[in-house]
């Protein structure tokens, strides 16, 4: 069910948050603007007038203009064109931002002149913009949002600019007259739906910088027949599904044997498919749910390069008992043998009751009377769940010994184990993945190493009696909920390379004292100290441009801020007032440097510090009894708790906040999207399961975006509630 949640959320548009300090509006003949926090420029907010084509000031008033203001949401109020009856636009140089909304349902539009200064088209920029047949972006623009171009059924090729880096969710979707679309290599990102419904579309090249395939990208391509996909791709978020309704997949003879693949990639298999089958040579990844119910598979030899098998690659492949894995596989997802005869078969598990393929641990069940476990040497990878406790499995594991090979340890590898005190995480291991060690309430202490890069979303969620940490020098994202309710932590040292700290990610530490975040995080967001209690000292960098609401809340002992800035500096930090009282009470010391006196005992800068970016979208229970065959549909299923991308914080539906230029210092109320749970600035998937989860383990009251049916509970209703208004406030 949480699955199906997510992945009817996967149909709706990124929302943008703008903070934006309320100002008078000012009226110049048909134009009514705003004075930005500069004094000297201006954004446009409405325009009266009644002429069908529109030349937009390049001044107002000795004011320079410099954007075209959005509105929060569908329903928050009218975006400067919103339904005007305009045939032409030209926009003028100096503008930087086309904002949320803008045109929208501008039906009669059929030209807009885009100046190179405009770097950010921003969400639903264009939509409904039916008339617009072509469009030239300028090679200034570097993203474009969520449903920018949204239903522009008119618009007939697309050519993105060298230098986007990301392409919002559904920027493209429905644009049913489209028949070619060129993609840079500067992209990075395509959001989920970017090109649904793009009926007309016949070829696409992904360029080499995308690493994820994210959800129904290609959903109703009923014309694409040619499909180019990059080597480095990591991730197909829902498996084969993506490409179902192309003509690639229904030609027949793209199928080799009952298998398709895109390039390097097994895509799928038909489930008619019997006896042994040997995957192709130079094959790097087997997608999720390739081989999903291939009932007459019986054997299966995967050759030596693959790295990637999916989730649920082979789930209810009954007959299947014999299973080759190469030393090169580096990942394995959540059941991907689940359901087969091999994993069903007791002769196939050690005397430990564990389950090996190849050099992969996929499943340890153990026996009551054992305390400590070591993993075979040689082992490469520990797999999802693979520790996961479960009713008739030991529960007395205290130890666990993972021996120097071990390369990857999946999500939720160790959850639920209450028991567990002493476990060494072998360096080699790039990430700490989401729920790692959720709830392991018996956890004493923990080294990083210096070769984690991540540590995920809740991957210490509830280590009640952790009160050591040691976090590697090359941890550069900690994840929301990181370190949630481990009331036992008193120190922390949050390394230099870390660029960004996730909401909630020390929420409930009430046993810590101090924390440096360290030079490079730029936002500190919501609620990621709260309830600290025993926090009597924090150290923010320069960098820090934005103080999320909450991000202090019920500090009742911070006494001391030591800023490594000047009090201007200090002043122009967007920190939001609500929950942050105990912030904006406290002493600040300007310009301190965190080496000024190092062999201080009350020195922040020797304290230990979180910080990280979150890792949302997170299930619970990654689907012992969910059937993806059946009623969940596995193709059509969103992955939000995938832990490729764990540590994003750029929102390709999102713009650099506009209303940050015109307040430079606090603001009274901060603007919480209802709904956006990550607080990331968008609606999506990740809002859903991040929702879902926080319900489930009790730890979603007191979120201020989590109430959206806004009846002052927080429960089912809003996951509900949240999925009707997205989708019927999306088109």
């Amino acid at each position: 069910m949480k699955k199906l949640f997510a992945a009817l959320l996967a149909a709706v548009m990124i929302l943008s948050a703008i903070v934006i300090v309320p100002v008078a509006a000012e009226t110049s003949g048909n134009w009514e603007y705003e004075v930005n926090g500069d004094g000297a420029t201006a954004t446009i907010t409405a325009y009266k007038g009644a002429d069908a084509d529109v030349t937009i000031p390049s001044e107002i008033d000795g004011y320079s203009v410099t954007g075209l203001k959005g509105v929060q949401t569908w329903s928050s109020g009218r975006s400067v064109f919103f339904g005007k009856s305009i045939s032409s636009v030209t926009i003028p140089s100096g503008v930087k931002t086309i904002g949320i909304y803008s045109f929208c349902e501008c039906t009669e539009l059929t030209s807009v002149t885009i100046p190179d200064s405009v770097t950010t088209i921003d969400s639903a920029a264009f939509l409904k913009c039916t008339s617009l047949a072509n469009i030239t972006i300028p090679d200034s623009v570097t993203k474009i949002g969520s449903s920018a171009f949204d239903e522009c059924t008119s618009l007939t090729n697309i050519t993105i600019p060298n230098g986007v880096t990301s392409i919002g969710a559904y920027a493209f979707d429905d644009c049913t007259s489209l028949t070619s679309v060129t993609i840079p290599d500067s992209v990075t990102e395509i959001g989920n739906s970017a090109f649904k419904y793009c009926s007309a579309l016949t070829s696409i090249v992904i360029p080499d910088g995308v690493t994820v395939i994210e959800p129904d990208l290609f959903i109703g391509c009923t014309s694409l027949s040619s499909i180019t996909l990059p080597d480095g791709l990591t991730s197909f978020t829902n498996g084969y599904s993506i490409f179902e309704d192309t003509a690639y997949f229904k030609t027949e003879s793209n199928w080799e044997n009952g298998v398709l693949y895109i390039g390097k990639y097994l895509i799928r298999a038909k489930t008619d498919i019997s006896g042994s089958y040997t995957v192709r040579s130079g094959v790097k990844t087997i997608a999720p749910w390739a081989f999903v119910e291939c009932t007459s598979l019986t054997g299966i030899t995967i050759p030596d390069g693959v790295t990637t098998i999916g989730r649920r690659a082979f789930y209810g492949c009954t007959a299947l008992n014999d299973i080759s894995v190469p030393d090169s596989v580096s990942f394995i997802d959540i059941d991907a043998f689940e359901g087969t005869a091999y994993y069903s078969d007791e002769n196939n598990w050690d005397e430990n009751r564990a389950f090996y393929i190849g050099k992969c641990l996929i499943r340890y069940l153990g026996y009551s009377d054992v305390y400590v476990y070591e993993v075979k040497s040689g082992t490469k990878v520990i797999a999802p769940n693979a520790f996961l406790y479960e009713y008739g499995a030991n529960e007395s594991l205290v130890e666990i010994k993972i021996p120097d090979s071990v390369i990857y340890i999946g999500e939720d590898a160790f959850r639920y184990r209450h028991y567990l005190k002493n476990i060494s995480i072998p360096d080699g291991v790039t990430a700490i993945n989401e729920g790692t060690f959720d709830d392991c309430s018996s956890l004493e202490s923990i080294v990083i190493p210096n070769s984690v890069t991540e540590i995920g979303w809740g991957a210490f969620h509830k280590c009640e009696s952790l009160t050591s940490v040691t976090i590697g020098d090359g941890v550069t994202s900690i994840g929301a909920y990181a370190f949630y309710g481990c009331s036992s932590l008193t120190s922390v040292k949050i390394p230099n390379g870390v660029m960004n700290i996730g909401d909630n990610a020390f929420y409930e530490c009430i046993s810590l004292a101090s924390v440096t975040i360290p030079d490079g995080v730029t936002k500190i967001g919501y609620t990621v100290f709260d309830n600290c209690t025993s926090l009597s000292s924090i150290t923010i960098p320069v960098s820090v441009t934005e103080i999320g609401w909450s991000a202090f809340a019920n500090c009742t002992s911070l006494t001391k801020v030591y800023y490594g800035g000047s009090e201007e500096q200090w002043n122009e930090i967007l920190i939001y007032e609500a929950g942050n009282e105990a912030l904006l009470s406290a002493e600040i010391v300007f310009n301190y440097q965190q080496d000024d006196d190092p062999g201080k005992t009350d020195d922040p800068g020797n304290t230990d510090d979180p910080g990280k970016t979150d890792d949302p979208g997170k299930t619970d229970d990654p689907g012992k009894t969910d059937d993806p065959g059946k009623t969940d549909d596995p193709g059509k299923t969103d992955d939000p708790g995938k832990t490729d991308d764990p540590g994003k914080t750029d929102d390709p539906g999102k713009t650099d906040d506009p209303g940050k230029t015109d307040d430079q210092g606090k603001t009274d109320a901060p603007t919480v999207i209802p709904g956006d749970f990550t607080g990331d600035g968008k609606l999506n998937a990740k809002d859903v399961t991040g929702l879902m989860k926080a319900i489930i383990k009790g730890i979603a009251e007191g979120n201020l975006a989590a109430d959206f049916n806004g009846d002052g509970k927080v429960n089912a209703k809003d996951v509900v509630a949240l999925m009707k208004a997205i989708v019927k406030g999306g088109k």
